[in-house]
């Protein structure tokens, strides 16, 4: 999930995925599940894609093949 907060004292780091901070505030992404049983508010949920390929040209074609198909559905 992605969560908004302004003190990054609050969260233990070893829970977050990653963490970005920004002019107003920090940003961090941490599993659904530990997010919810520390009640967290979070602003957005995400799912995760694992590519893996062999070559660079291999990752082009991948891309158009498969990334156009989430898109018909809405999927970014």
């Amino acid at each position: 999930m992605f969560l908004t907060i302004e003190n990054i004292s609050i969260v233990d780091r070893k829970n977050t995925i990653f963490e970005f901070e920004e002019t107003e505030d920090i940003t961090i992404v941490i599993e659904k599940t530990k997010g919810d049983t520390l009640n967290y508010k979070y602003e957005y949920i995400a799912s995760w894609i694992r590519l893996r390929v062999q070559s660079s040209l291999d990752f082009v074609g991948l891309i158009v093949k498969n990334f156009g198909k989430l898109a018909k559905h809405d999927i970014s």
